[in-house]
């Protein structure tokens, strides 16, 4: 599953495919190239800021990762991944969570 989303926006664009073989980094920049296409398409028809555009890859492979963090730095768009801190059992503590950048989106002048 791909995830392209914007961030802190009133209107939220979020869109998601599958992806036939999640052992293919290529097909997943490929596709992730795409919905990265239709979120940019979406902001403007709905007056976002495309420059709020990432690619999540919180749930991803470690290919779809990958090919994901690869479509993202092409299309020049951040990416990162959602992150919590822990309780003792190791399960995500409610209200902790951020996003975690790890590519992010280069200044155009």
């Amino acid at each position: 599953l791909l995830h392209v989303n914007t961030i802190s926006l009133p209107l939220a664009i979020d869109k998601a495919v599958w992806v036939d073989d999640s052992s293919d980094a290529d097909q997943t920049e490929a596709k992730t190239k795409q919905l990265i296409e239709y979120a940019r398409l979406q902001a403007r028809y709905r007056e976002l800021d495309p420059e709020k555009i990432t690619c999540d890859v919180t749930l991803a492979t470690k290919p779809m990762t990958i090919g994901m963090m690869s479509g993202a730095k092409h299309a020049n768009v951040n990416a990162g991944y959602v992150e919590s801190k822990r309780d003792p059992d190791g399960k995500p503590v409610p209200d902790t969570h951020q996003v975690r950048f790890v590519h992010e989106r280069q200044a155009v002048a």
